[in-house]
């Protein structure tokens, strides 16, 4: 981390992390009275006016020409659609420090699919970071022997499908990225992948009892799209040109940090002492992945730059 990053920058990237943390116990308990398809469904959705609105009034500029509005609606599938449904079925059944440490390999998880896509070369430092980061996943997995009649082992698992689907946008969407403001291409994204979430959580929204689901979980659920969805996007298209990569990597794995003693605190979860090594295994990786990048010329432009963007 270097040290001449700015105070407000730093306290930017923990907000950030701190919505995020929060995000897992608020979504855990509403899940317990909105379906999670149906869920994913208004969450997508709900985010999606907010962010045209915002579009609205910041005059934005809509500069995309058909080809790219299509590679949107490609990518929406990875970084909204798939992503979004796995990670709230796969919370539904199973644990917020599970579900925030299997993120916190994000960045390392997008090194092996920029490897893997042939974005980036191989190197034995990377080969180091990606073997400790899925020791640390495979030891949280394998909590119950790998049972796979375990709720929990299959929301991990869906957790882990939601972290890697994202993985795969951040790859794949990096040379639109770069080419249009996030104001743009953001609000386009949710749009587009609010048309395949909402197709998916359809039927559970017919049978939703609106009337049964409490004001207090309505509260919530307006908060999580405000802040953790909307409001970090925000947070974090402005940290982007102002800390880097390494930084904000490191930064991410504060959300497993804080969402393991708050779901202890408040949901009462029972925590496993297999979420120590885990999570050492995977903040190494995180380490050993971010090391050296500093000395290569496109470090702002490479996949670990561009997970701050994570909406979880």
């Amino acid at each position: 981390m270097s040290s001449q990053t700015p105070r407000s920058v730093l306290a930017a990237l923990g907000t950030v992390q701190f919505l995020f943390a929060i995000h897992y116990i608020a979504s855990k308990w509403l899940l317990t009275q909105i379906p999670p398809p149906a869920w994913a469904a208004l969450r997508v959705g709900g985010a999606a006016v907010v962010l045209l609105l915002l579009a609205r009034l910041r005059g934005v500029r809509w500069s995309l020409d058909r080809s790219e509005i299509l590679r949107l609606g490609g990518l929406s599938v990875f970084g909204i659609i798939l992503n979004q449904i796995f990670f709230a079925e796969g919370l539904s059944r199973t644990v917020p420090s599970h579900s925030a440490l299997i993120n916190a390999s994000i960045p390392v998880n997008t090194l092996l699919i920029a490897v893997l896509l042939r974005r980036e070369s191989f190197s034995r430092r990377k080969g180091l970071a990606l073997t400790a980061a899925l020791g640390g996943v495979l030891t949280l997995l394998s909590e119950k022997g790998f049972d796979w009649s375990s709720p929990t082992l299959r929301g991990d698992l869906l957790c882990l499908a939601n972290a890697t689907s994202f993985s795969i946008f951040l790859v794949l969407s990096r040379p639109i990225m770069q080419r249009h403001s996030a104001w743009i291409t953001t609000p386009v994204l949710f749009v587009v992948g609010s048309i395949g979430v909402t197709a998916y959580g359809l039927p559970e929204l017919r049978e939703l009892a609106w009337s049964e689901v409490s004001g207090l979980a309505w509260l919530v659920a307006t908060g999580i799209i405000v802040g953790p969805t909307v409001g970090s996007y925000g947070l974090n298209n402005w940290v982007l040109g102002r800390a880097e990569a390494s930084t904000v990597a490191l930064f991410i794995y504060l959300q497993f940090i804080l969402a393991a003693p708050l779901s202890w605190a408040i949901l009462g979860e029972e925590l496993s002492w297999r979420l120590i090594p885990a999570g050492l295994l995977v903040f190494t990786g995180l380490i050993i992945a971010v090391s050296g990048q500093k000395k290569r010329a496109a470090l702002a432009d490479g996949p670990l730059h561009s997970q701050s963007a994570a909406v979880d």
